[in-house]
């Protein structure tokens, strides 16, 4: 019997010997792969660990950078502190004093005005003409009193006849005058020199002497008045009567302050206050307070020369004490202030702290007693 070997039958077991070489090999990659994959990460974490080792060290060799500056000594002061409002003592208000409609504006508000000068102008017309019908009644009764004076010195009339023509003269006269005045009052003037803070009145609106049409104000009688403790005055400003200075202080203009003094003091206490109420004149030669604004006064009762003086911003608080960092050969030390007077910027130290040393102002709130430095401040670079 003739046997015959089908084709398929060979190539079969050589495809499935094919197939399983191919497998191993894939098998082999992918375990090298994952080995190389595995260790790449191993040597890829030791990387991290060793770039973060990298980053500590060269901290822990140089130091926390932070800014510091050089402790100085000053003047500083003590006294009362108080708020208050800036107030113009000579403000006036300026009413119409007849009733007639506004036809010209002169002045309007932030205006310098001299006193006497022109605010607005009203309606004259039918003013202007009463006047000029007064002046003429005027005219006419002199000329009538002229007449009767001949006549009666001529026997010509009774001396009664002179008497109501003297009469007559003098009601004109009186009549004249109040319509001159009248004409007078269509020009509306500054009673002060000063600057205009307020207007109140339109051009073409009809008023009448109940309306309020300029408020003005003398630029050189703003003042400060406060109301202090009458404790406080009497142990700490009366024994100085008025030589006790004031510094004048306000939000809105960071960085300025006003130097002053103390103007007059109220001869009585307020008894629902118990304050006394004090007048601060200060210095503003560029006019800068205004009328309205909130400031804050410093009447000064007393002043340290020069002292110690630790900047604010490099205070720091434990509860009820202050501390700082110095640094000392390259360490911050914490410093427990003994404070004196304080100010807006600066605190006294009493001890503690040396003229010269750095202080940190900057930096200083992660440190610890001990901790390493480094110093980057602008005007020493590269010191640390």
């Amino acid at each position: 019997m003739k046997c015959i070997i089908s084709p398929k039958i060979i190539i079969l077991p050589i495809l499935l010997a094919l197939i399983l070489a191919l497998a191993a090999c894939g098998g082999n990659d992918n375990s090298s792969d994952q080995q190389s994959d595995d260790s790449g990460q191993q040597r890829s974490d030791g990387e991290e660990v060793g770039e973060s080792g990298n980053r500590e060290e060269p901290q822990q060799q140089g130091g926390v950078p932070v800014r510091t500056i050089a402790v100085s000594r000053g003047d500083i002061s003590t006294g009362i502190l108080s708020t208050a409002v800036v107030e113009a003592e000579q403000t006036v208000d300026i009413y119409s004093r007849v009733t007639a409609t506004v036809t010209e504006l002169h002045a309007e508000e932030g205006d310098s005005v001299g006193k006497n000068k022109p605010l607005c102008k009203l309606e004259d017309e039918e003013l202007r003409l009463a006047e000029s019908k007064a002046k003429s009644m005027l005219e006419k009764a002199e000329r009538d009193l002229e007449r009767i004076k001949l006549q009666v010195e001529k026997k010509v009339l009774a001396e009664n006849d002179l008497i109501n023509a003297e009469y007559n003269f003098e009601q004109a006269k009186i009549d004249w005058e109040q319509k001159k005045t009248s004409l007078e009052y269509t020009n509306i003037n500054s009673t002060i020199t000063g600057i205009v803070s307020e207007r109140l009145v339109r051009l073409g609106q009809k008023v009448d002497p109940s309306v309020k049409l300029y408020t003005l104000f003398d630029p050189r009688s703003l003042v400060v008045n406060i109301h202090i403790p009458e404790n406080d005055y009497f142990t700490m400003v009366a024994e100085k009567g008025g030589s006790t200075s004031a510094l004048i202080t306000s939000e809105s203009l960071p960085g300025m302050e006003f130097t002053g003094g103390i103007k007059r003091t109220s001869p009585v206490v307020d008894p629902q206050t118990n304050t006394i109420k004090i007048t601060i004149k200060y210095e503003d030669p560029g006019r800068i307070l205004r009328p309205g604004m909130y400031v804050r006064v410093k009447l000064i009762t007393d002043t340290h020369t020069g002292t110690i003086l630790i900047p604010k911003s490099a205070i720091l608080y434990d509860e009820n004490r202050m501390y700082v960092f110095v640094v000392r050969e390259g360490q911050a030390r914490r410093i427990t202030l003994s404070p004196g007077f304080s100010d807006t910027e600066s605190v006294e130290s009493l001890s503690g702290v040396e003229e010269g040393e750095r202080i940190v102002v900057i930096g200083q709130t992660g440190l610890k007693d001990g901790t390493k430095v480094r110093l980057v401040d602008a005007e020493n670079p590269g010191e640390g």
